[in-house]
């Protein structure tokens, strides 16, 4: 279930949205990452499979850190008088 950008798991809120700026800055990083490699001094090869192999393992590395963040995280517990409506 989503609500205005966070996910409810179980018994607890955990917002999604640090986990896809991990994903997006490591996208970006790996994109600088192959084109400098394309720069004749470097004497490297840039290649699009490089690039889809960064993107393989970043997209697992985020995905555990979230479920690491989600299990550490201590549980939300309801208030006492019941939600305000």
């Amino acid at each position: 279930m989503r609500r205005s950008g966070v996910v409810l798991a179980g018994s607890r809120w955990m917002r999604a949205e640090p986990a896809l700026r991990v994903i997006a800055v490591g996208l970006v990083y790996a994109a600088i990452d192959e084109s400098s490699q394309a720069l004749p001094f470097v004497q490297r090869h840039a290649g699009v499979d490089d690039y889809l192999a960064n993107a393989a393992g970043i997209m697992p590395g985020a995905a555990a850190a979230w479920l690491t963040a989600r299990r550490l995280a201590p549980p939300v517990r309801p208030s006492a008088g019941g939600t305000p409506r």
